[in-house]
C-alpha cells in the first residue's frame, strides 16, 4: 500500500508563468497630413489636460479626448512623441504534470494547464487619431474590441 501511495503523490511538477508589463506610451496623431508635408504621421494639437475625467471608464475614454484637436495646417501638432502610458499588462499561468510509468516503454502523462487565472482583461494600447475634429479611439482585446468616437 505504501508504494502504491508514493506512486500517486511523488513525482508531480508544477509551473507557473507570470508577466508583468508596464504600461507603454503611445501618441494621439492628426491622422491626415496637417503640415502639407506629404508624410501624413503628424502629431494632434493639445489644448486640454489629457488627464481622463473622474468617474470616466478606462474602457469608454482611456483619456480626455477634449484635450486635442487635429494640428493647424502647415503645422505638426503641439502633442509630444509618446507623452501618454496605456494600460499596464498582467498575466498569470499555471500548469500541472504527472508522469505515471507503467514499463520502461508504457508511460502516461496527465496535464492541466490554465490561462489568464485572475481571469483580467488585458488592454493593447488605444489607437488614438483626431479625424475632422472628432478623435476615435479604441482598445483592442485579442476576441472582442471596445471603441468609442468622440
Amino acid at each position: 500500500m505504501k508504494k502504491a501511495s508514493g506512486y500517486l503523490v511523488n513525482g508531480w511538477q508544477f509551473n507557473a508563468i507570470v508577466t508583468l508589463d508596464s504600461a507603454l506610451p503611445f501618441t494621439v496623431l492628426s491622422g491626415t497630413d496637417r503640415s502639407l508635408s506629404g508624410i501624413g504621421n503628424d502629431y494632434a494639437d493639445v489644448v486640454g489636460n489629457p488627464a481622463r475625467p473622474p468617474g470616466v471608464s478606462s474602457i469608454q475614454e482611456y483619456f480626455n479626448t477634449a484635450a486635442f484637436t487635429p494640428a493647424a495646417t502647415g503645422t505638426f501638432g503641439t502633442a509630444g512623441r509618446n507623452d501618454l502610458r496605456g494600460p499596464n499588462y498582467f498575466d498569470i499561468d499555471l500548469s500541472i504534470f504527472k508522469d505515471f510509468n507503467f514499463t520502461e516503454r508504457w508511460c502516461l502523462q496527465f496535464c492541466s494547464e490554465a490561462f489568464n487565472v485572475e481571469n483580467r482583461t488585458n488592454l493593447q494600447n488605444p489607437t488614438a487619431t483626431c479625424r475632422r475634429a472628432l478623435l476615435a479611439v479604441s482598445q483592442r482585446l485579442t476576441i472582442r474590441a471596445f471603441s468609442s468616437l468622440r
